[in-house]
């Protein structure tokens, strides 16, 4: 999880991933007082990491995480009208929409 001011990223993998970097433990990268610090959960308490160079070690990670987590948004467009927009859903919202389009719910 990342947190900023008033905004938090929570990155969701699926078992079925494997081994990933985020097996590791779980960590937060925050800011506090304009200084980015990081604190790595460990059993019996964690440790709070203040070091630049190993506070980027913790956003490679964090960036690796979300290469294999679930995407945050699907952009879903019509291909016969691409400059029409485009529609948002979440990842669960767009499984339910192609699950029902499977079953003929729906009328395209």
């Amino acid at each position: 999880m990342q947190m900023r001011p008033g905004f938090v990223t929570v990155r969701i993998v699926p078992r079925e991933v494997g081994a990933h970097a985020g097996r590791d433990g779980s960590f937060k990268i925050m800011t506090a007082n304009g200084s980015d610090v990081v604190y790595a959960a460990a059993h019996g308490g964690g440790r709070l990491v203040q070091d630049s160079t190993e506070i980027a070690s913790y956003r490679v990670w964090f960036d690796l995480i979300g290469d294999v987590a679930l995407p945050k948004a699907i952009g879903v467009r019509d291909s016969k009208a691409v400059d029409a927009g485009q529609l948002s859903l979440s990842a669960g919202s767009f499984a339910d929409l192609v699950a029902r389009v499977k079953r003929d719910e729906l009328t395209l």
